[in-house]
């Protein structure tokens, strides 16, 4: 429609000018075709030569006011492209933060760091922001694998599809599992994995095991998605109609019901521990502010309303200071896991991404 109208105002200016520029010529068509003399006599000038004369300023007249204006058209359309590509880049290049802090185990006093976090942008169309928290388990191979391809990876099935956001992440989760697994040094190493996805207005959440994307809209906590866990009744019936053992909400140790690794479990009941990803797409809504994306080193200690109040708490304090938001919610948690469990506290990833 926009186009059609531009066209339009076009073929307008298109018009006048060469109206404009006929009425102009005829003057001096006029005047080549008479070769009227110049004379001194005080005599009024002829009818015809002020009608001519009145003809040249009139034409002149609108040459230059079709010129201007085609200035000022051109100029309105480039403002107007310059104003859309900067609402594009503040769309699309999210300021998110992040802090992390290491837990700890008096049994273990080697205990290594085992969260990753990352959030880059991919280069395709308008730019595809993308954030990712994982939280390994058993070592750090596993998530070191899946930081370390996931990028390249899905960069590669989103050029194939790039309309096509969920079946890019599916297959991507799907590949790097595949390759974890056949790692034998492996068997007994997985991680979660949440990834947020953004393209233009809507935002895609894909997550395996029990790391949580929450929304906070106005003032509410809206899940963005579902722990995957042993007595979630979809997991639960899963599992067990594969042979898996369910006890104290874990299956063969592992407390979570999807994960990416842990090729041991999958290979002793294949099917009953998966890495297929929950993939959720969402509109961005004006009324949404941030998402808090966070290991279970948070969850744990926290409830999803209640940290997504702490946040506003801070950010009222601290009108956009996220990154103090987000220390906040780690130092609080850690200091739960200190009263809950002395002597051991978990590894915590609080990652923040503020929508509007």
């Amino acid at each position: 429609m926009k186009l059609k109208k531009h066209l339009f105002i076009r073929l307008i200016i298109m018009c006048l000018f060469a109206s404009g520029i006929q009425d102009t010529y005829s003057f001096w068509g006029t005047k080549t075709r008479t070769h009227t003399p110049v004379t001194l006599s005080s005599e009024p000038a002829q009818k015809g030569d002020s009608y001519t004369r009145d003809r040249f300023v009139y034409g002149l007249t609108r040459v230059l006011a079709t010129i201007t204006v085609s200035w000022l058209f051109y100029k309105s359309l480039f403002l107007s492209k310059k104003i859309t590509k900067n609402k594009q880049k503040s769309i699309t290049r999210l300021p998110i933060v992040v802090s992390a802090q290491k837990g700890t185990d008096n049994k273990n006093l080697l205990k290594r760091m085992e969260d990753r976090h990352a959030h880059y942008t991919i280069n395709i169309g308008s730019g595809i922001q993308v954030a990712i928290v994982c939280d390994g388990h058993g070592g750090t191979g596993p998530v070191e694998y899946f930081m370390c391809n996931f990028k390249e990876l899905f960069r590669t099935h989103l050029k194939n599809n790039p309309k096509n956001i969920k079946l890019a992440l599916e297959t991507t989760f799907k590949i790097i599992d595949k390759e974890i697994c056949k790692k034998g040094q492996w068997e007994d190493h997985g991680t979660t994995a949440l990834v947020y996805v953004s393209y233009a207005d809507t935002y895609y959440i894909a997550h395996v095991g029990d790391s949580r994307a929450v929304l906070c809209r106005e003032t509410k906590a809206l899940k963005r998605s579902q722990d995957h866990k042993p007595d979630e009744p979809s997991e639960k019936e899963r599992i067990l109609k594969h042979g898996g053992q369910i006890k104290d909400n874990r299956v063969d140790d592992l407390g979570m019901s999807r994960a990416v690794g842990d090729a041991a479990v999958k290979t002793k009941h294949p099917g009953s521990i998966i890495a297929t990803p929950t993939i959720t797409d969402y509109r961005n809504k004006a009324s949404n502010r941030f998402i808090i994306m966070a290991s279970d080193g948070l969850w744990d200690v926290i409830k999803s309303q209640d940290a997504v109040d702490r946040a506003l708490a801070s950010l009222t304090e601290n009108p956009h200071n996220y990154q103090k938001a987000a220390e906040e919610l780690v130092c609080f948690a850690t200091k739960q896991w200190e009263t809950k469990n002395p002597g051991r506290t978990d590894d915590i990833t609080v990652m923040i991404i503020p929508l509007n």
